[in-house]
């Protein structure tokens, strides 16, 4: 999954929640939260195409209620500005 610029966003998410710290707590989130979901294929292949199309801008919104984390919804909302920061930037690069 690459734009024209040769970036595959789904690879560079996963890495800036893992150099953040923060992959465990986002993958328990979405399996918390959406458990139902992995059971059936045909669901997380729809919420996969939600998370991650396009640049995945919104991997970190779609992905769950922030207000039902441990972590609350300003954690969640203050990552979600640093991703799109992070995400900026990368496409300046190229």
């Amino acid at each position: 999954m690459t734009d024209k610029n040769n970036i595959d966003y789904r690879r560079l998410f996963f890495k800036f929640l893992k150099e953040n710290n923060l992959y465990d707590k986002w993958v328990y989130n979405i399996k918390t939260q959406h458990s139902s979901i992995f059971k059936y294929q045909f669901f997380w292949k729809n919420k996969n195409k939600i998370l991650f199309s396009g640049n995945c801008s919104s991997a970190i919104n779609s992905a769950f209620c922030w207000d039902d984390t441990n972590e609350g919804y300003d954690f969640w909302e203050r990552l979600e500005v640093k991703w799109k920061i992070f995400r900026r930037k990368t496409m300046e690069k190229n």
